[in-house]
């Protein structure tokens, strides 16, 4: 270390200053001061003349002479003097870091000295901290614990089976269909809408119908394969009878029958019954007179179709027959 630093470091501390407010005093920065402190620069001659006049010496002595070694010399005065500042622990360990910003006049070395070395009673006790304020202790408000609410746990809710209400309780869903023997038709067109009745009529189920409301009446001569179950869906609102579709129609004055239907019910409130049996006449009835439509969807027999002539086949037969009669004739 040399004097400079020495000097610098040891005026500094007596002083009160630390590295950053002393090189605002000096204009310049607090890097430059530690260089300056720990020998790794030279302060400038510019600098050197600032600090001399800050503390009231020569620049000669300064950087001559060893400043700690005429602290006592009665003529060897500073230009400022800090207050009395009351040290921590903490602070001192801190290399005197505590400063004040207002300044009294001059003060020789002793002075200075008496001022910051601490005194016998110092170790004693210790000072009060200026940091510490007068405060008022409030009282603990008491409170009301509250448990920290808890994440709701989901846990998996499988789907639930969608099911359409039945408007009329006569009426099952296609998993379950009642059959209406031709022996309960008298029965039925009574009682149609009594659950009692309902209840005692058999009832099976059958895949691939669209969702719906369905029921299955057994077929008479009125249809191609007597005997056959018609499985029709259910028409909520007669007024959407459709032209040229097939119907199983619970009458007053027809009874129960199979039919496609013609609707006339904007023009004469009626409709026009057309049987594919030609044995069978079409006639045409009121709207009142229907108690229940059914839109017929599918229906089961044991009877199979029989196999469709061929049109092909018929013409050959017919050149044959006639090459026949041309060769009889000659």
């Amino acid at each position: 270390m040399s004097l400079i630093s020495n000097n610098l470091k040891y005026l500094r501390r007596i002083n009160g200053l630390t590295q950053d407010n002393f090189a605002k005093r000096i204009g310049t920065k607090r890097a430059n001061v530690g260089a300056y402190e720990e020998s790794r620069a030279v302060p400038p001659v510019e600098i050197l003349k600032v600090i001399a006049n800050t503390f009231g010496i020569s620049v000669d002595d300064f950087v001559k002479k060893d400043i700690r070694k005429l602290r006592e010399t009665p003529d060897l005065t500073f230009s400022f003097s800090p207050k009395s500042v009351n040290f921590t622990n903490n602070e001192r360990q801190n290399d005197f870091n505590t400063f004040t910003e207002d300044f009294d006049s001059p003060a020789s070395i002793g002075s200075l000295m008496s001022d910051f070395l601490p005194s016998r009673d110092f170790f004693e006790e210790e000072p009060s901290s200026p940091l510490i304020r007068n405060t008022t202790v409030k009282p603990f408000e008491k409170r009301e614990f509250e448990a920290p609410k808890k994440e709701p746990v989901f846990e998996y809710q499988p789907p639930k089976q969608y099911s359409q209400p039945v408007e009329n309780q006569s009426i099952r869903q296609n998993g379950n269909i009642l059959l209406v023997k031709r022996f309960h038709f008298n029965d039925y067109l009574t009682k149609y809408n009594d659950s009692s009745f309902l209840k005692t009529l058999s009832d099976f189920s059958i895949p691939n119908l669209p969702f719906g409301e369905y029921r299955a009446f057994e077929a008479g001569e009125d249809f191609a394969f007597e005997g056959a179950l018609l499985i029709g869906l259910v028409v909520k609102n007669l007024l959407d009878l459709t032209d040229g579709k097939n119907y199983v129609l619970v009458t007053k004055s027809q009874g129960i029958i199979y039919r496609r239907v013609y609707n006339r019910i904007n023009d004469k409130g009626t409709i026009l019954l057309s049987a594919d049996n030609h044995r069978f006449m079409s006639i045409e009835i009121s709207l009142k007179d229907v108690l229940e439509a059914f839109e017929v969807k599918a229906f089961v027999s044991q009877t199979l179709p029989e196999p469709t002539k061929s049109y092909e086949k018929l013409n050959t037969l017919a050149e044959e027959m006639k090459f026949e009669l041309e060769r009889l004739k000659k």
